[in-house]
């Protein structure tokens, strides 16, 4: 009786595993309307920074001043905590379909296959940061009144 209990609570469990690991599949599609092909490629050497949206999706500035979102395979707990990250590509370009990978340099490397790669606005990267809770929304602004010529404080008295 011990080992069917056994067996329910672990099927359970399991259950609960994978449903939470399928929410947190998907965020960036959740959080992101626009559609993208995937298919864009990024120069190696024109790569200047990036920022680890969550553990399955980056964005990438090049010297170009370009933004590209970057979706992995699969989530790595490594991204949002790597001091830096590396290519391994075949040749000068980081692509999805030729098997390109982000090696995510922290406690344990890690090498991630990418999934897709999308040039994106600064408009969309922005949205994307606001939606990752990475950057705050842009706030309005406030305007100060201009002085008008002419005008002045009459003293009442």
């Amino acid at each position: 009786m011990k080992s069917f209990i056994n067996q329910i609570l672990i099927t359970g469990l399991l259950l609960v595993t994978l449903s939470l690991v399928e929410a947190s599949a998907g965020p960036l599609e959740a959080a992101f309307e626009d559609n993208f092909s995937g298919l864009d490629c990024i120069s190696i050497r024109t790569i200047r920074d990036y920022t680890a949206l969550d553990e399955r999706s980056l964005l990438i500035r090049s010297s170009s001043d370009k933004v590209y979102l970057v979706r992995l395979l699969q989530p790595s707990l490594e991204l949002k905590s790597s001091i830096g990250v590396g290519f391994a590509s075949r040749d000068s370009r980081l692509c999805p379909r030729m098997g390109d990978a982000i090696i995510l340099d922290g406690l344990a490397p890690d090498e991630v296959r990418i999934r897709s790669i999308d040039l994106v606005t600064r408009a969309q990267a922005n949205r994307l940061l606001v939606r990752f809770g990475l950057r705050g929304p842009a706030e309005r602004q406030i305007t100060t009144p201009t002085a008008i010529q002419g005008a002045g404080i009459e003293e009442l008295g």
